[in-house]
């Protein structure tokens, strides 16, 4: 496994931004639902970004696809060599 394990002592990385939205969200509870119902009756009117919001929120973002198919033209050699055992 690569990084940091999750809840290290050392963690350093600062989200101020995140912070602060939750610092808010936490002292107006009722300014949070308001927020959600503004993005829902944005939804209902069609605008995609407050749709998309609310799916990446209740169903989670979709997993990106890759490309793993490579076409190879031409020639491939391959070499196998014996060990020199003496």
């Amino acid at each position: 496994m690569a990084g940091r394990p999750k809840g290290s002592p050392n963690k350093q990385d600062s989200k101020p931004w995140r912070d602060a939205l939750r610092v808010e969200a936490n002292s107006n509870p009722k300014r949070l639902r308001d927020l959600a119902a503004k993005t829902f009756d944005m939804a209902a009117e069609g605008d995609m970004a407050a749709i998309r919001e609310i799916g990446d929120r209740l169903d989670g973002k979709a997993v990106q696809q890759t490309d793993n198919e490579h076409k190879v033209t031409g020639d491939i050699t391959i070499i196998l060599e014996r060990p020199n055992i003496d």
